[in-house]
């Protein structure tokens, strides 16, 4: 191996960054980045950075020079740690300084969370989102307390989405989802509480019921969008139409005020098969089921006409007047389409149409 700090190893690194940089120009940069990085000492790392990122400033193209900047800096991180920042923060212009500084970071939060959260919190608030979510998702694998470490320094307007990165989130088997829940620090309809219900239902459900036995009237806003992640955990968990079946049951034991309210607002958020909605319907009893069904206006009706077979015509008739009454430019048409799929009768078509007629 050539001694940098001696004459020929000098010469010998300024030739190997010339074609390095002649290869990065052609665009064909991939199998030396790694290898090349490694030769490169300190200074030169720093100034290959600097010099990607100010020719996408200059360029527009940041795709011709992101990874070769990444990959500097990312060696830079291997030999300095958290120092790295320290150096690049010292970059004159803003923009690239801030581009280098959230890349080091981002890399500093995955190698060593503890010291990341430490400096995320000195940091000017409001922090970086990127940092937070990578800082979350990190957490994720480690408990449930860090988790809500790094909740209670994000903006209450990210608390919705805190997982904006693309990195898979992957929750450490003993996180405890419940507490998380608890605190009450992050929105329902979160990413963990789909986990929580695909790993634990019954608890997950739990926290569901908990939250309609206590809201009442207008407030039910929530459950529009934590019901949806409950219910695709459940099914993720047990297969569409076992984790509807038991959706089912756990539905048909709620007061039936909360069952209405339920209805009311719609509790999927998604179309399942016909089969499944068959097994989730079989544990109410008809008339709840006409409010459910009343109750899914951004779900296909189609979709629930083999639970409409199973309903008394007592129930169906107004299912299906309400049905007509929603075809506002085509009343005939749905009345007709009804009428051959339900086999109804001359008078039943009549009360069907009479909606459209009045």
């Amino acid at each position: 191996m050539v001694d940098r700090r001696s004459r020929n190893g000098a010469t010998e690194e300024r030739g190997y960054l010339a074609r390095l940089r002649a290869t990065v120009d052609r665009g064909d940069s991939g199998k030396l980045l790694r290898p090349g990085m490694e030769r490169l000492d300190i200074g030169n790392l720093d100034a290959l950075a600097r010099e990607q990122m100010e020719k996408n400033r200059a360029t527009g193209r940041w795709s011709d020079h992101r990874t070769v900047a990444d990959a500097a800096l990312a060696e830079l991180y291997r030999r300095e740690g958290a120092a790295a920042l320290e150096r690049v923060s010292r970059w004159p212009e803003p923009e690239e300084r801030e581009n280098a500084v959230s890349a080091i970071m981002l890399l500093h939060i995955y190698a060593d969370w503890e010291s990341a959260m430490s400096l995320l919190e000195k940091f000017p608030q409001p922090v970086d989102e990127s940092w937070l979510s990578a800082a979350m998702k990190e957490a994720a694998g480690r408990n449930a307390d860090d988790f809500l470490h790094v909740a209670a320094l994000m903006p209450e307007r990210d608390r919705m989405d805190p997982f904006s990165s693309p990195r898979a989130v992957e929750f450490a088997a003993d996180f405890d989802f419940a507490k998380v829940h608890a605190e009450g620090r992050l929105e329902e309809g979160e990413i963990y509480f789909k986990e929580w219900s695909y790993r634990q239902p019954d608890a997950a459900w739990d926290a569901v019921k908990d939250t309609l036995s206590t809201e009442v009237g207008s407030g039910w806003q929530p459950l529009e969008r934590i019901l949806p992640d409950l219910v695709e955990g459940v099914v993720g968990r047990e297969g569409e139409l076992a984790g509807m079946d038991w959706l089912g049951g756990k539905v048909a034991d709620l007061p039936p005020e909360a069952r209405a309210a339920l209805f009311d607002v719609g509790i999927l958020g998604f179309c399942v098969s016909g089969e499944a909605l068959t097994r989730f319907c079989s544990h109410l009893p008809p008339a709840d089921v006409r409010d459910y069904i009343q109750g899914q206006i951004h779900v296909s009706k189609e979709v629930f006409y083999p639970v409409m077979d199973q309903l008394p015509r007592q129930e169906l008739i107004p299912l299906l007047k309400w049905m007509v009454e929603g075809s506002v430019w085509d009343g005939e048409g749905t009345a007709a389409r009804l009428q051959q799929r339900f086999s109804l009768t001359a008078d039943e078509v009549q009360r069907i149409k009479r909606a459209t007629q009045e």
